[in-house]
């Protein structure tokens, strides 16, 4: 049976399996994929910023 919400009370569900755990424990990982893809990111950015720049109409079909 659902209960009733208690507003302003704050509970944290830390139950083995519980959707609140492993929503936090995603977050983890997506935050840390975020920072390895960074400096990945920059190396990029800077090769595409050494590229000469495309004059006229050549290459374009």
């Amino acid at each position: 049976m659902m209960q009733k919400a208690r507003p302003g009370k704050a509970e944290r569900a830390d139950e083995v399996g519980s959707l609140a755990a492993a929503t936090e424990l995603y977050w983890i990982f997506a935050a840390g994929a975020f920072l390895l893809a960074l400096p990945e990111a920059a190396g990029i950015i800077r090769q595409l910023r050494r590229l000469p720049p495309r004059t006229g109409k050549e290459g374009v079909r």
